[in-house]
């Protein structure tokens, strides 16, 4: 709820609708996952078409895995979002068990990109 006025989740769901095609990108929607950018956080970067809420649904993908954000980048180029999110785990370190990695990936690409592995 935003000052318990608004639930952001409603809002978005009223709202958000996919640029048309003539305003789409050609770049094809990806989330990739990288530890040697930083040393102390786990960078998870983000490309899909942008749209209202985006990052908010990126965001709210990563805390509902018990990850805490300490730096994001959001960026915007014509429709094109390329969003960058340096996280750490409950313990304050990097993301290091491949199946965790995985595991993020497919979530944000579920549930923010809508593609599952097979797409």
């Amino acid at each position: 709820m935003i000052s318990g006025q608004i639930n952001i989740e409603d809002y978005l769901r009223r709202h958000s609708r996919p640029h048309p095609p003539h305003q789409r990108t050609s770049f094809p929607p990806r989330v990739r996952i990288d530890n040697e950018i930083s040393p102390t956080a786990t960078v998870i970067e983000v490309q899909a078409d942008d749209r209202i809420g985006l990052g908010y649904q990126i965001a709210k993908t990563l805390a509902d895995l018990s990850l805490n954000i300490i730096f994001a980048k959001l960026a915007t180029e014509k429709a094109h979002a390329f969003d960058v999110f340096y996280v750490q785990d409950q313990r304050g370190g990097k993301i290091l068990d491949s199946v965790r990695m995985a595991a993020i990936v497919e979530q944000l690409r579920l549930e923010v990109i809508g593609l599952s592995e097979g797409v």
